[in-house]
């Protein structure tokens, strides 16, 4: 898939083979323990075996939950999907890669579509 992305063979197609292994390798181990750390931090509620919240809490949470997705619906797409993949863990350069901007902006977008989220959610609590 690299090669066809790539669209011609490399000089030294050996040495470029390896470097694609790789970095595949090493991305699969960044995602399996990204994965894990996001598993680890789950709130207990999620986990088996563990009690059912009240009723009351359950429906704060709900109501937040509503909350939170109303003011993500009110983002542009971009900043939308940009925090989204943020908070999936996913780096910088997923994010880039994924939206279509350079790696070096994605910082200051998500600091932007954050605070327009913030915003967003103050005006829906109110």
């Amino acid at each position: 898939m690299k090669l066809y992305q790539r669209g011609s063979v490399p000089d030294d197609s050996r040495g470029w083979m390896g470097a694609v292994a790789n970095n595949l390798l090493r991305d699969t181990r960044r995602t399996g323990k990204r994965r894990l750390r996001l598993l680890a931090s789950q709130p207990a509620e999620f986990t088996l075996g563990s009690p059912s919240p009240a009723p009351d809490e359950k429906l704060l949470a709900d109501e937040r939950r509503e909350a939170v997705r109303a003011a993500l619906e009110k983002l542009p797409d971009r900043d939308r999907r940009m925090l989204l993949l943020r908070h999936e863990g996913y780096s910088y350069r997923e994010i880039a890669h994924a939206v279509e901007v350079s790696e070096s902006s994605v910082g200051t977008l998500l600091i932007r579509a954050t605070s327009a989220f913030h915003a967003a959610f103050t005006r829906m609590e109110s």
